[in-house]
Parts: C-alpha cells; sequence; structure tokens
C-alpha cells in the first residue's frame, strides 16, 4: 500500500511541473501606439502546427495592411523566435510561466513594441492533480481501516 502512495505522491509532483506552451488563446494588451503602428487588436490564436512550426491567426487594427494576420513561425526551438519582415525582426518572446508573450523590434519606435496575455490554453494539469489526490486519499482511507 505504501508503494501506491508513493507512485500517486510522485505522480502529484510531476504534474504540478508546467512546462512552457505557446499555444493558447490571447488578449492583446494594447500597449502599441494604435495611432501610429500596426498593432494587434483582439484576439490571437498560437497552435503548434509541428515541432518546429507554430500557427498564429490574430487580430489587427486598421494601420496594419490586414485586419486578420495569419502567420507560420517556423525554425522555433525555444520561447525566443526571430521572425524576418521586410521592415526587420519581430522577436516573440514567451514568459517563463506562458501566460504572457512579448513583441519588440529594434527596426520600429519603442511605442510598436506589443504584448499578448494568455486567456486560455489546453492544460488539463489540474484535472490530473485533483484525480490523483482522490486516488491517495482512497488509498490512504483503506490503509487507514485494515
Amino acid at each position: 500500500m505504501n508503494l501506491w502512495f508513493l507512485l500517486i505522491t510522485c505522480f502529484n509532483v510531476l504534474v504540478m511541473v508546467h512546462s512552457q506552451t505557446w499555444s493558447g488563446i490571447y488578449r492583446w494588451s494594447s500597449s502599441c501606439d494604435q495611432s501610429s503602428c500596426c498593432c494587434g487588436l483582439g484576439r490571437m490564436t498560437i497552435r503548434k502546427v509541428s515541432s518546429t512550426v507554430l500557427g498564429v491567426i490574430a487580430g489587427a487594427n486598421s494601420n496594419c495592411p490586414v485586419p486578420v494576420i495569419y502567420e507560420n513561425l517556423v525554425n522555433i526551438s525555444g520561447y525566443t523566435i526571430y521572425q524576418q519582415q521586410s521592415f526587420g525582426t519581430v522577436v516573440w518572446k514567451l514568459s517563463a510561466d506562458s501566460k504572457s508573450l512579448t513583441l519588440t523590434s529594434s527596426s520600429l519606435p519603442s511605442t510598436c513594441n506589443d504584448g499578448a496575455t494568455k486567456n486560455s490554453a489546453t492544460n488539463f494539469t489540474h484535472l490530473f492533480r485533483f484525480m490523483s489526490i482522490l486516488v491517495a486519499a482512497s488509498l490512504w482511507m483503506k490503509l487507514i481501516n485494515f
């Protein structure tokens, strides 16, 4: 019985460790100067297309050439992405807790830098943790009753 309790405890510890993930739905922070820059607007969805490609769909303001941006970010190998654009490089940086990202470019004024906060992501960690706690509690109760 103690072995089961130890295994459940180890599983809980492993489930608590969150890995960084780009995938999710973000809301633009509106830190970008909407009057003079091409800025994100509304929502942005990022999904993993493959191990090295992210698909991005984002709303854009009226200073952008299109109202919706469809991008594939390629050669993804970490949590900082360097995207080559006609005006220069845009740096996408994901926070350590995966809850926010920033977009910056040395080619544009700093007022055109932008950011976004994650609203949701596919994450079943809490469900797994809850279920494993229930199993551990059940096993513990059986151990006490014996």
